[in-house]
């Protein structure tokens, strides 16, 4: 028997419907501030992806030779993927550029709870506007989609600029070096030893991270223009870094009651297009974890969905699978999700399936109902039934839903 790779899930039935249902709210949101959907290759070559992913990413990406030589990685993230399409295909498009994406990305990590090795992402990149009102849309977005969700959220906001301003001034002004350095202070790393063994004085750095005031003006500016409603959520935390090496100004995180671990986050990253051979473009960009947004919903049992008719059409002999094969066709014009009974069961089998898979309204043809031009429909949850000219069908299905688009049978 064969099992699964370590670190991946199958999704059953019943999962992908719960997860397209977070999808497609997520959608909503995005797509209510003018996102457009775009979609990448799943593997790229590993130059793009070590180039300003962070040393944390590029330790944990798949990279594999293919036939040609050529060395390419799983795409670990998208915001690079997306910033490589804008530098060779989007670069003279109208300006801010709004793009979405919910796809699989991959890295290799150990699994554990809210952590797998290939895992789905949900996110946003508004790109070429400098101004603070792209930020304070970005994280905004970020909060409506946790408020529609239903959670109990805050969102840490820090500024990555300002630690790279006090490493300039106390002497570290290599950017790779930065970049350690940041990537330290991302992992709860002790950075203050690390610079010290460098001859590096730690003090400055310290204070920024102890201080209790909003001391950036980009961070004060933001919370100025931000709904109250969400402004409220913002907890600012100074040494919040991420862990991506093409981060540049403010950076943030989004929490959910009830996981310890971040569902999304995102931040400023102006330099990154130009990078890969493009105009030097600021952009901003948000990521959830889509995977970790699911596994929190369903512990505070957050997300419910409306009821769904559903219908299966059962013909009782050979003579009557013809037209039932037309009434299920006019079921689904009317809006019914329907089956058509194709396991030539038993009656009671036929219903006992529809039970379990809980459908509500059987409907019954066999010879007399085919000669009368009637059908028998049972109301599986009232446990109820009725024989009704299928002329009227249309009228029997209105009068129980509202929602139900009808047209004539």
């Amino acid at each position: 028997m064969f099992r699964r790779p370590k670190g991946t899930r199958d999704f059953l039935p019943e999962d992908m419907k719960f997860r397209r249902h977070i999808e497609k709210i997520i959608r909503k949101v995005f797509e209510s501030y003018s996102y457009e959907e775009i979609l990448t290759p799943t593997f790229e070559y590993f130059d793009l992806i070590a180039e300003k992913s962070g040393e944390e990413i590029r330790r944990s990406v798949y990279v594999f030779e293919d036939k040609g030589g050529r060395t390419l990685a799983l795409r670990p993230e998208m915001t690079a993927p997306i910033a490589r399409v804008i530098a060779n295909e989007l670069r003279s498009r109208p300006k801010p550029l709004r793009l979405y994406y919910i796809t699989n990305v991959f890295r290799y990590e150990e699994p554990q709870r809210g952590r797998w090795r290939e895992f789905w992402h949900a996110g946003v990149e508004l790109v070429g506007s400098s101004r603070v009102e792209s930020d304070v849309e970005v994280i905004s977005l970020g909060c409506e989609v946790l408020e529609t969700l239903g959670f109990k959220y805050y969102v840490k906001l820090g500024d990555v600029s300002e630690i790279r301003n006090v490493l300039s001034e106390i002497g570290v002004t290599d950017e790779r070096e930065q970049n350690l350095i940041l990537s330290m202070i991302d992992r709860g790393g002790d950075y203050s030893s690390y610079l010290e063994s460098k001859g590096f004085d730690p003090r400055a750095l310290n204070e920024l991270f102890s201080t209790r005031e909003v001391n950036t003006e980009k961070i004060r500016q933001v919370l100025n223009l931000m709904e109250d409603k969400f402004s409220d959520r913002v907890i600012v935390d100074l040494k919040l870094s991420r862990g991506l090496d093409y981060y540049t100004g403010l950076v943030f995180e989004f929490y959910v009651e009830g996981l310890d671990v971040a569902v999304g986050g995102g931040g400023r990253y102006d330099k990154l297009i130009e990078t890969f051979g493009g105009p030097r473009l600021p952009a901003v960009g948000l990521a959830f974890g889509l995977d970790r947004i699911e596994l929190a919903a369903k512990e505070r049992n957050l997300i419910s969905e409306s009821e769904v008719m559903k219908a299966i059409v059962i013909p009782l002999s050979e003579k009557c699978v013809k037209k039932s094969f037309e009434i299920s066709s006019a079921l689904r014009e009317l809006g019914i999700i329907t089956e058509l009974e194709v396991m030539g069961r038993k009656l009671n089998k036929s219903l006992s399936y529809a039970s379990e898979k809980g459908i509500r309204f059987a409907l019954i043809l066999g010879e007399k109902e085919l000669e009368s031009n009637t059908i028998t429909v049972k109301d599986l949850k009232k446990g109820e039934q009725e024989e009704i000219e299928l002329g009227k069908l249309k009228k029997y299905f209105k009068s129980i839903t509202r929602d139900t688009v009808c047209t004539s049978l």
